[in-house]
């Protein structure tokens, strides 16, 4: 017969594991949350310095067509159409490297005067792919490269060979 102290003893021995087994589950989804906003950090730290060179670009009298009509392309699509895609749209619309579409993962959502496919969707030949979800640049690469036989920037390289020529 188990006596009333070793009852209390079991007892408290079962509530301190679990209040161990919850604290490994706290530490647990605290480290994910950890993780995601180092992520998020890198992320906007990685657009923060784009946009940076890019508005350095566009101080010294160059802009991003030149990039492109300077390796002869006359026909490019966009991967990624937020905030930088957006804007490299606006820039190359009146250039001879014009954008004939975009790719995004959430194309049946967005309404812009080109075309927007899924990635999985079937693509029309371009000259060239500037990927503008620079963060994931090496995950979307060599799925675009797949896809189609064309020159596939990550805008982050694009504007970094730029700035080196426009550097001050």
């Amino acid at each position: 017969m188990i006596g009333k102290i070793d009852l209390l003893v079991l007892c408290m021995a079962c509530f301190a594991l679990g209040v161990g087994i919850a604290w490994l589950f706290v530490v647990d989804k605290l480290k994910t949350k950890v993780k995601k906003l180092e992520d998020t950090n890198k992320k906007m730290s990685e657009f923060y310095d784009l946009l940076i060179r890019w508005m350095n670009i566009h101080r010294n009298g160059d802009s991003l067509a030149s990039f492109f009509t300077d390796k002869g392309y006359k026909t490019i699509a966009i991967y990624g159409m937020r905030e930088l895609g957006l804007e490299l749209l606006k820039e190359l619309r009146n250039s001879d490297a014009g954008v004939k579409y975009g790719i995004d993962r959430d194309a049946d959502n967005l309404h812009i005067e080109i075309p927007v496919y899924k990635p999985e969707d079937d693509l029309e030949d371009v000259d060239a792919i500037v990927v503008t979800a620079i963060h994931y640049y090496n995950d979307i690469e060599p799925l675009l490269r797949d896809k189609l036989k064309c020159d596939v920037y990550s805008l982050d390289d694009v504007i970094y060979e730029l700035f080196g020529h426009n550097a001050e």
